[in-house]
């Protein structure tokens, strides 16, 4: 067991023509305290209950808000079988889809993997009414997430969420394959069902540089197929990683409709808050460089393009930097400056 107390500041300047603030300068403050604790169910600690809950106040732009939630309760364990094993967790914890655009947060669910040396199958179900939508946000009809009422906690939307994907690890020259299929049934009455279906494949180009391409089909039984396309590269030098990549979300244009994941992803930062990832390609590049034992410093450049209908359109570049500190295991320094330059008032 053990706990982790978090005090963030934030100083925001947001200088938009199209802001109603007089002021540009803003504060933002939040305190949290974290609380886990785990236990092995066997002696061998192959199966294990672990948990997770925090409590959080917030101060933004006048805006006092108190969050609980229980961020993770789950068992799980390992079923060793010859070479090959089963995986299993079952309860509230983090889940992604493999490209991380459409399903990835905390959920209520179950899931298996099994893995061998020559392929690997998953699969997953759980149930979304339970979250508390303070903490997690997922996305609407209209391409927005849900701002729920202003309560400790608030029970998000019913979905039942379903995957299942299979992967050959090794399936040529060390290069992974990965195919997934993803389900959302809107138990609500607005029945907003939704499905996709992707394609991974990733590997090495050299000893040192490594790639990871991944494309995402999606549709809600309305509009056009949706897609969500990613190719990244990580190229490692000495101690440092070097990173840059390509990110492409459809908007309405030629056969597609704009791309809409069911959980919340940001594309971006901008003077009038977070932009969703829809319509928008990224070009991003970004490093990360350890000095010393102790410190990190990591920074990453994007340039955002804007492509909601037919044109593609300049639409801002944003800079991220950050740095890490630690003074010792329990207690770390964090300094993160971030920076968005709109090329377009709209």
């Amino acid at each position: 067991w053990g706990g982790l107390l978090d005090n963030t500041s934030q100083l925001i300047y947001m200088n938009s023509e199209n802001s109603s603030e007089s002021n540009p300068l803003s504060v933002a403050q939040s305190d949290a305290i974290y609380l886990w604790a785990s236990a092995p169910l066997k002696a061998d600690g192959s199966i294990y209950i672990k948990s997770e809950g925090m409590y959080k106040f917030s101060y933004t732009s006048g805006v006092i808000s108190h969050i609980a939630d229980l961020d993770l309760f789950k068992c799980t364990g390992t079923v060793p079988m010859g070479k090959a094993a089963l995986d299993f967790s079952a309860g509230r914890f983090s889940i992604s889809d493999i490209s991380g655009a459409v399903f990835n947060q905390n959920c209520d669910g179950a899931y298996i993997n099994y893995t061998s040396p020559i392929i690997e199958f998953s699969a997953y179900a759980g149930y979304t009414g339970l979250l508390n939508s303070n903490v997690v946000y997922m996305l609407g009809k209209d391409g927005r997430k849900h701002i729920p009422e202003n309560k400790v906690y608030a029970f998000s939307n019913p979905y039942i969420p379903v995957s299942a994907s299979v992967s050959f690890p090794y399936l040529f020259l060390n290069q992974s394959l990965s195919i997934q299929g993803n389900g959302f049934i809107d138990l609500s009455e607005n029945k907003y069902n939704r499905i996709y279906g992707a394609l991974s494949l990733s590997g090495a180009v050299t000893p040192v540089v490594f790639y990871n391409f991944v494309t995402d089909f999606g549709s809600d039984f309305e509009t056009n197929i949706m897609n969500y396309t990613k190719l990244n590269f990580s190229i490692f030098a000495g101690k440092s990683l070097i990173t840059t990549g390509i990110d492409y979300a459809s908007g309405n244009h030629g056969i597609f409709s704009a791309f809409k994941g069911f959980s919340t992803h940001t594309a971006y930062s901008c003077g009038t808050g977070d932009a969703e990832l829809s319509g928008v390609i990224l070009a991003s590049v970004g490093a990360n460089c350890p000095i010393g034992t102790n410190m990190l410093i990591a920074s990453n450049l994007k340039g955002v393009f804007a492509c909601p209908e037919k044109e593609i359109i300049p639409a801002g570049l944003q800079a991220d930097y950050s740095y890490i500190y630690n003074f010792f295991s329990d207690l770390q320094l964090i300094t993160v400056v971030s920076g968005f330059k709109g090329f377009n008032q709209d």
